[in-house]
């Protein structure tokens, strides 16, 4: 995957570098108060968060840097008991700071990072990966350890092997590019034997000229040879995507292709997709979809959008822009203030308000049900109450630990934790406990981590929570070239020319043109149709019809026959149903609180009393037991028990083959096989919209993400994604990591300049991880320009000369008497930066 925008490794931002530092008194604490803490070359060494409640303690994160070369060496993660004002360095914080979680990082000569380990409270590293690089400093090896016994003495290379351990051998990840820095073979399970594959091959073709030196990719190749050809426009856009030969391995189909189209500012005006529909889009002055015109109008419905002035969604709606939909309504901050659907006949309308930090404090439901949500001073959700009042009932209450993470949930205003959660060294879940009021209920699990951060071990302390197998079978399962499943122990399985699947042995399955499942027929009878958000909002079984009714993607209520059958309460997280209610009654005797596990699936559910009403177990895959009850299931995600499958918002998703029977939406961005679940790692990995997976990390019930502003060097530092700045890019040749006396000057120019390389995704400590495929794990590499270099590098050397503060970010000085200019980089690499300031775009 080739992004559009080149990324440039340095920027200048000269009102931030002219920036002088002003005398104040010592800070001392107030509510609601976020102190950063900076050392003198202006890097973040200390933030503290407010207190949940005034008092100890007070979230915080310490990062230490190394005095001589400016990188990161660790990054602490923790609570202050007693406030800190800044004349206390972070350094000197001792005693008053304990750590829950820490991250160390190593260097090589080059200021490369070479490690980056999880360190626990008790000291001992959990978890350690290792990198290498080569000439041009891009990532060749990335390389999670698994042998915590050699952590101490590492091969000098990330691509060899260590001895292995007791968790199997090191998992190791080569990379290997073209000349022009460009990953074209990534490799898995490298150097070991019987596992090691190719799991994508890229080949790029194209024309090199002045303004585009790097070529485009055309193919990529998976791990069983299957083939997917890309071509372009003349402006590098993609034009059409050819998909594998399903029979023979290494060629694409020259039949089975998806075609795009564009208007002049690159919005798609037109899909035409594999079976030959055609979906055209329009667009207004400011570029936005205003237009879906779908084909088949026996299925689908043109769908009509408008937007208010803040270019919020006004409404979504079928047939025109009066017709039948979800009408929007924002307030002057961008917070949704209303939702009204109206598909069906009926308008239901789930309202919205917030405090001052954008929490929402009050949802209220369609027929004028009102939940309170309550938050403490670091916002985080404390209280979720059965009405508008501060006084109303509480239906759950949020507990924290001295760490300020989640340690239990008591429901129905009780004084006992229903629900506890405890945490191991590195700050990780490892503890779920369950303790109704009926003790044959009770349920721990336990679970332990392998260093790959993987559940090693899980254990149940109650086997009624324990899935039981309906009885054993062997068989194989036969794949074509599309990865698609042809058979399955023998059972033909079929597919439409768009890739859904059509059907199983037992059921026939139909879909509309946005391969969204409308029909089944056989083993499982029922009709699905969804509202112009793509929402599901009407199955129909038999003679019994269901709609469904959200607030933004959460499943709120069920109507049948115009009342309500159901309604929910959810955490703020994604996928957190807490509380259900038979009926449209709210009360003490009828509620029904929903129990999760650590990948968030519900196990039980409880009574206002705290007995226990059903019990839920699943396989790894999410079969459910048969005696499972309740809309809500594996992972949180909504079960259509009609059909034996679960609503992944985005895609459906079946147990029994541990596939999606639709490809993905998002193509390639995640797995090159596009039917697969969480890459088939289902204990530490969930899909929750069916567009791509995330790694389950351990924290559970959290409100709002932390974020460390914490700078890393090497390549996970410098990557500026405003697109826009004016940069000027050092370029310097190594050899043997060894800097020669080659090197040249570059410029960002404007953002239709062509990307270097594809970059990754930052994580929520600013890390770089690569996950696209097609995109590498290494340094970003910048095409150099002739337009403004040497301008920009005098400017650069200007403010050296002039004593101005300019961070150097470099393991040696470098000359700048000769500058060169360059229309190809390919010979070159970034290793020298002033200090970067992002420019908002």
């Amino acid at each position: 995957m080739i992004l559009s925008k080149l990324v440039a490794a340095v920027c200048l931002a000269l009102p931030a570098l002219l920036l002088h530092e002003v005398a104040q008194a010592a800070q001392t604490y107030q509510a609601y108060l976020t102190a950063t803490r900076y050392n003198s070359n202006r890097q973040v060494i200390g933030v503290i968060k407010p207190s949940a409640n005034g008092l100890a303690p007070w979230p915080a994160v310490r990062n230490t840097y190394d005095p001589t070369r400016g990188v990161l060496l660790s990054v602490e993660e923790g609570v202050l008991t007693t406030w800190q004002n800044d004349t206390v360095a972070p350094v000197n914080w001792g005693s008053n700071f304990t750590p829950n979680r820490k991250t160390v990082y190593a260097y090589d000569s080059l200021g490369r990072k070479a490690t980056e380990s999880q360190v626990g409270t008790d000291g001992q590293t959990v978890g350690l990966v290792q990198y290498s690089y080569d000439d041009w400093n891009q990532v060749i090896c990335k390389t999670v350890r698994m042998n915590p016994a050699i952590y101490g003495g590492l091969p000098a290379d990330a691509c060899t092997l260590g001895a292995e351990g007791s968790d199997g051998p090191d998992r190791i990840t080569r990379f290997s590019y073209n000349t022009y820095f460009q990953m074209t073979v990534e490799t898995r399970a490298y150097n070991v034997p019987g596992l090691q594959m190719d799991y994508v091959t890229n080949t790029y073709g194209g024309t090199a000229t002045a303004t585009n030196t790097f070529s485009l990719l055309t193919d990529q190749k998976d791990a069983n040879g299957n083939v997917t050809h890309l071509d372009y426009d003349g402006l590098r856009r993609v034009s059409k995507m050819y998909f594998p030969s399903k029979t023979t391995p290494g060629q694409f189909s020259t039949t089975d292709v998806e075609q795009y189209s564009y208007d002049n500012n690159s919005n798609r005006t037109k899909l035409t997709k594999r079976d030959m529909r055609v979906i055209n889009y329009a667009y207004d002055a400011l570029n936005r979809n205003t237009l879906k015109d779908v084909p088949d109008s026996a299925v689908d419905t043109d769908v009509y959008m408008g937007y208010d002035l803040q270019d919020h969604p006004r409404y979504t709606n079928f047939g025109g822009p009066s017709g039948s939909g979800i009408a929007t309504v924002y307030d002057g901050f961008g917070q949704l203030a209303s939702e009204a659907t109206s598909v069906g006949g009926t308008t239901y309308t789930a309202s919205h308000k917030y405090d001052l930090n954008g929490n929402r404090v009050l949802i209220t439901h369609a027929d004028g049900t009102p939940f309170r949500y309550e938050y403490d001073g670091l916002d985080q959700l404390n209280f979720i109450k059965e009405g508008s009042t501060a006084d109303s009932p509480v239906l759950i209450q949020i507990g924290f630990d001295s760490q300020d993470r989640v340690s239990a949930l008591y429901t129905g205003g009780t004084a006992s934790a229903t629900t506890t959660f405890q945490y191991d060294s590195w700050s990780r879940n490892y503890f779920n406990g369950l303790a109704p009021t009926d003790a044959n209920y009770a349920f721990n699990e336990t679970a332990s981590y392998n260093p790959a951060g993987q559940i090693k071990q899980m254990a149940y302390s109650n086997d009624n929570f324990q899935y039981r197998e309906k009885g054993s079978a062997t068989g194989n399962y036969v794949a074509n070239g599309l990865n698609q499943y042809t058979s399955v122990s023998g059972r033909a399985f079929s597919y439409d020319a768009n890739g859904n699947l059509t059907a199983d042995a037992n059921t026939t399955y139909g879909y509309d043109a946005e391969n969204r499942l409308v029909s089944a027929v056989g083993g499982h009878n029922a009709t699905l149709a969804y509202d112009p958000l793509g929402r599901l909002y009407k199955l129909t079984s038999g003679s019994q019809s269901t709609q469904f009714v959200y607030s933004g993607s959460t499943l709120i209520a069920e109507y049948q026959n115009g009342a309500i059958a159901k309604r929910y309460v959810a955490g703020n997280g994604v996928d957190q149903p807490l509380v259900s209610y038979a009926g449209s009654a709210v009360g003490v005797g009828n509620r029904q609180f929903l129990h999760g596990d650590r990948q968030g699936s519900v196990i039980s559910a409880t009574n206002s009393a705290g007995a226990t009403l059903y019990v839920n177990a699943y396989d790894a895959y999410g079969v459910p037991s048969a005696v499972n009850q309740g809309r809500f299931a594996y992972t949180g995600q909504t079960y259509l028990a009609e059909l034996g499958v679960y609503y992944y918002k985005a895609r459906i998703y079946s147990p029994t083959i541990g596939r999606f029977l639709q490809v993905d939406p998002v193509g390639y961005k995640v797995d090159m096989n596009l039917y697969t679940y969480v890459s088939d790692d289902p204990l530490n990995r969930t899909d929750p919209d069916g567009e791509e997976e995330k790694t389950i990390d351990g924290k559970v019930y959290e409100s709002r993400a932390f974020q460390n502003p914490a700078s890393l060097v090497g390549h996970d530092l410098f990557l500026n994604r405003a697109g826009e700045a004016q940069c000027v890019v050092l370029v310097q040749k190594t050899v043997g990591n060894v800097p020669t006396s080659e090197w040249r000057a570059g410029s960002k120019v404007d953002k239709d300049t062509p990307p270097g390389t594809a970059i990754g995704n930052f994580n929520e400590q600013g890390k770089f991880e690569s996950k696209d495929t097609g995109q590498h794990a290494g340094l970003l590499s910048v095409p150099t320009r002739a337009n403004g270099s040497i301008k920009m590098v005098d400017q650069w050397k200007s403010m050296k000369d002039r004593g101005e503060k300019v961070q150097e970010r470099t393991v040696r000085e470098v000359s700048l008497t000769n500058p060169t200019q360059s229309n190809n980089a390919k010979d070159f690499r970034v290793i020298l930066f002033p200090k970067q300031e992002e420019k908002k775009k």
